[in-house]
């Protein structure tokens, strides 16, 4: 077929006629031509689904979808008993999800033959969580809405209480769960419950309020001052501006513990931040006054050796709170909120300049004179790969141009960073010289391959793809394939594709062609164990870094069968709410997950909740660095490091290897590091939270996150 007046890039073209079905990308080049592209056509498959029960009922209002690697389909139970018919779509390998009211999800591996199939699906009754909802005299409360903070299965609504105040949720696995209920008046109360178990009883209590009354140092309303406020189970805290009154008020506060902080905002120009706690209690009303103190502010101005002013020069006054300033044309700068009576040393950013003096300083009422030094100097000269000079360049942000490639730069970093117009980089560590000598610049280069198939017969119009390349490329008649390189790297990471044929090759760069043999998915078997080795009924998670979460069930006896291609997928389960790397190959792979014998179980609580948590077991070679916290864990995790899920209270993790570990929590831009030891069986660790405040990034680039080492309260439960 022919398609024309087609616009430039991605397409995606869908054919179907009868018995086959066929999909296929491809990227059309940005300047007017000719692509062709080739599809593979599979042959069709019908399944037919009837879902029962364990004891060999027909489950009501069941739903089922079939995922392949080109479409899903869907069908839903109108009636007791039905047969769900899914199709058609492509034949090879497929999921099939199965889901019911009250019952387990089940999600299975296929591989779906051409023609019609028949196949039963067994469900299992979800763990039940049973309890009573009573008020403060323990009389029982109707029509109270009770719902578990993590989803219920198919539930995700929840549950009313009846006349006797009982409840029953579906839950989606056995373990600890937060349940939340919350009456027709308001009034709330929390309880962790753990399935299975006895029934639990919740008591309501009336929601609180409370009210800041935030004063300037003057004892004047601090009108326009930020307040945060969280509880101890927020993750996320309130913020709020106090008004023209000077009081904020909070309504409807579930009681118990809350931290406040208050800071006057983005400019900081007036007065401290001020941080505490205070409690609520049930239908109480808390009244908590701030006095804000005074800060002061460092007034200066900035010159060269010479006396003559520096403009534009970036300086940071350098501690916890620190901040930036910029001097204007003048060379005078500002820098507010500081702690009265306290030295601060600054630091400049500048690209002719090293060093201040003075470095240290208490703020006065005068303006302070500042002299930029003139740091020490260190040349070198710039080629290519080729030997030839590099025209044109930047050295730390400082751009050079010389014939000669030459270069004469300040040395106060300590390391140079040197960039060209055409994507080459190098980095050199000073060390002390004054002349670092020839520098090569490596440039991004280009990556050439060719796809194969397990006959060593070349495969057109395969997509491959890489993090590090600048395009998506396809496969031309000859299987082979050119990708430019975004940066200089040694290893570079190509997946390629084409129907259930698969690989993902971690190769080093060089000038020799690469060959990505096309083969087909690992058969993975796996099971799921808790302590004593007894079988685990729970959810298997498993994501690679491209593709989106794929779930499986496992049956009875805590087993699993999923077809994979060979590469680096992260397992986790839900019941013990871990996730770690398994590297797959071969054509069958065996993997055991869950708690080991005398492994520990670990809670690591905070307030507020950290976004993420992961620990790394000592000895392990992690190469997990604080802002990997910040993009998903999924695709960056390092082998060997484990990230831990969150019951809405804290981060938990069962399952785990016993001794020592690193943690790494993640609050907005800053991480926490902390240091503890497993023993076996249940542990708490609690890590001391940053300041409740964000940071203002607003107008320059955000630095790296800040990593903090902080002592770890570790304690068996």
């Amino acid at each position: 077929g022919r398609f024309t007046h087609v616009h430039p890039g991605m397409v995606s073209l869908n054919v179907s006629t009868t018995g086959l079905v066929g999909s296929v990308q491809g990227e059309l080049l940005e300047d007017p031509g000719h692509v062709t592209l080739h599809l593979p056509l599979k042959r069709t498959s019908q399944v037919f689904v009837t879902v029962v029960s364990e004891a060999g009922l027909p489950v009501p209002n069941a739903s089922a979808s079939l995922s392949t690697p080109l479409e899903r389909v869907e069908a839903t139970a109108t009636e007791e008993g039905q047969r769900l018919s899914l199709g058609p779509v492509g034949e090879g390998p497929s999921v099939l999800r199965v889901l019911a009211p009250g019952f387990r999800a089940r999600t299975q591996s296929l591989e779906l033959s051409a023609g019609e199939s028949d196949l039963e699906v067994v469900l299992t009754e979800a763990p039940k969580l049973r309890g009573r909802i009573v008020d403060t005299a323990g009389a029982p409360v109707a029509q109270a809405s009770v719902q578990v903070r993590d989803e219920a299965v198919n539930q995700p609504q929840g549950s009313v209480t009846g006349l006797d105040g009982r409840f029953e949720l579906a839950v989606e696995e056995e373990g600890t769960w937060q349940v939340e209920a919350i009456s027709e008046a308001g009034e709330v109360g929390r309880v962790a419950a753990v399935v299975p178990g006895p029934e639990v009883t919740i008591r309501l209590e009336p929601l609180a309020t409370a009210s800041l009354t935030v004063l300037d140092p003057q004892r004047r309303p601090a009108e326009g001052a930020r307040v945060m406020v969280a509880s101890a189970e927020s993750s996320e805290p309130d913020v709020g501006e106090v008004p023209e009154s000077g009081v904020l008020e909070f309504t409807e506060l579930v009681p118990g513990l809350y931290r406040y902080e208050v800071d006057d905002g983005a400019s900081g120009e007036r007065f401290l931040a001020q941080k505490g706690e205070f409690v609520v209690r049930p239908q109480e009303h808390a009244t908590v006054t701030v006095q804000l103190r005074a800060g002061v502010a460092l007034l200066g101005k900035l010159v060269d050796p010479n006396g003559s002013p520096v403009p534009f020069a970036t300086l940071t006054s350098v501690g916890p709170r620190g901040s930036m300033t910029e001097t204007d044309e003048r060379g005078e700068f500002t820098i507010a909120g500081l702690e009265p009576g306290v030295e601060v040393e600054l630091a400049i950013d500048h690209p002719d300049f090293g060093a201040l003096s003075p470095r240290r300083v208490r703020p006065t009422s005068t303006r302070i004179t500042f002299k930029a030094n003139v740091g020490p100097r260190v040349v070198g000269r710039v080629v290519d790969g080729a030997g030839a000079p590099v025209v044109d360049f930047v050295v730390n942000d400082r751009e050079v141009s010389s014939q000669a490639g030459a270069f004469d730069v300040p040395a106060s970093s300590g390391v140079l960073t040197i960039r060209d117009f055409e994507g080459g980089e190098a980095m050199v560590e000073i060390k002390g010289r004054a002349d670092v000598g020839e520098v090569v610049i490596r440039r991004g280069g280009v990556v050439s391959g060719v796809v194969l198939d397990e006959q060593r017969r070349p495969l057109p119009s395969v997509e491959v793809t890489c993090p590090d390349c600048l395009n998506q490329v396809i496969t031309d008649a000859a299987g082979r394939f050119e990708a430019q390189l975004s940066r200089p790297v040694d290893t570079i990471r190509l997946e390629a594709r084409l129907g259930d044929l698969g690989v993902v090759e971690q190769a080093r760069v060089s000038a020799a062609p690469i060959e990505l043999v096309l083969r087909p998915p690992t058969r993975v078997d796996g099971v799921v164990r808790g302590q004593g080795g007894r079988p685990v009924v729970t959810t298997v998670i498993i994501t690679d870094p491209t593709g989106d979460p794929l779930e499986i069930d496992t049956d009875g006896q805590g087993q699993f069968s999923v077809a994979l291609t060979a590469g680096r997928w992260v397992f986790g389960t839900r019941a013990f709410r871990t996730a770690s790397v398994v590297v797959v190959s071969g054509r069958t792979q065996r993997v055991e997950l869950g708690a080991p014998a005398e492994s520990c179980e670990v809670r690591v609580s905070s307030a507020p909740l950290p976004s993420a948590v992961v620990i790394v077991p000592a000895g392990l070679e992690a190469s997990l660095s604080a802002e990997l916290l910040f993009s998903d864990l999924s695709s960056e995790l390092a082998e060997g490091a484990i990230a831990l899920g969150s019951d809405g209270a804290a981060f938990v993790g069962r399952g785990l290897p016993c001794g020592a570990i690193t943690v790494y929590a993640a609050y907005g831009l800053e991480a926490v590091t902390t240091k503890a030891t497993l023993v076996a069986g249940p542990n708490i660790v609690t890590v001391s939270a940053p300041s409740l405040m964000p940071r203002d990034t607003f107008g320059f680039r955000v630095p790296n996150p800040v990593s903090r080492d902080v002592e770890a309260v570790v304690r068996p439960e």
